[in-house]
């Protein structure tokens, strides 16, 4: 069959930090592999208007950011099919921290001191940088911390966004919080358990031309690659290889037909 010798050629493999038996590889600093998936798919979605550093080192003592971003306005409305992945980063430049696991307290303290750092350091930058925003992005609530440090909703935008107070400029985005629409898909890929089904269930259900589709399938499809040579695989790894195992059928079918017609479109050009 195809799938013996598919590969999933729209992801740059230097992006991937988890080798293909499912280890993470010397470097890798994200927390769990579906933290990696929320992270790749970002950078497949925002490379088309953004200029993008992973693990972005934030302070001498070697703290690591998932991802920094830094959008370039001029080209924002490429993310318009993206829906709210757009509103995070058409704010301005933005550490953004993911966890598929709710972090608790420490964990979120942690996020924002790699992120004061990069604040204080554009601060006195000559001349100083524009302020950034620390966006959170956590696939479950994590009550306890939100309570301790103060989250409240964030006005103006849809349930499951919360805010700190102004001057933090930091906001936590409850991925199973989110109302299920069109415009949170992106981010509900980032999600986990019943979230997460129905989102690859919206995905998979997309044409095969929409932008999200092309971007954020083939993240899904490599992750599912890397889970089922994991040597070990938890309840998680086990839910997310059958809820995936249509969508690599049709990836490779869509695949196998996109390179077919490149193959005949070229042959008639010669």
């Amino acid at each position: 069959t195809f799938s013996a010798s598919f590969s999933c050629p729209s992801i740059d493999a230097a992006r991937v930090s988890w080798t293909l038996d499912g280890a993470p590889c010397e470097g890798a600093r994200v927390r769990t592999r579906y933290d990696q998936l929320a992270k790749d798919a970002s950078i497949a979605v925002l490379e088309r208007a953004c200029r993008l550093t992973p693990e972005k080192e934030v302070v001498a003592e070697a703290m690591y950011g998932d991802l920094w971003c830094e959008p370039d306005a001029t080209k924002l409305d490429l993310l318009n099919p993206f829906g709210l992945v757009r509103s995070f980063v058409e704010v301005g430049p933005c550490l953004f921290e993911f966890f598929h696991d709710p972090p608790d307290l420490f964990e979120l303290l942690g996020s924002t001191e790699k992120f004061l750092g990069i604040r204080r350091r554009r601060a006195n930058g000559k001349p100083p940088e524009p302020d950034p925003w620390l966006w959170v992005i956590s696939a479950g609530r994590p009550s306890s911390a939100m309570q301790a440090l103060g989250f409240q909703p964030a006005p103006g935008w849809p349930a499951g966004v919360h805010a700190l107070a102004d001057g933090w400029r930091t906001r936590l985005v409850v991925v199973s919080e989110l109302p299920a629409a069109p415009a949170t898909l992106v981010v509900r890929v980032f999600g986990a358990g019943r979230v997460l089904r129905t989102a690859l269930e919206e995905l998979r259900a997309l044409p095969e031309g929409s932008a999200v589709r092309r971007a954020v399938l083939p993240v899904v499809v490599r992750l599912r690659m890397l889970v089922a040579k994991a040597p070990e695989r938890k309840p998680d790894d086990e839910e997310f290889l059958m809820d995936t195992q249509n969508m690599v059928e049709a990836w490779e079918r869509e695949t196998y037909d996109r390179g077919l017609a490149e193959g005949i479109e070229k042959g008639i050009e010669k």
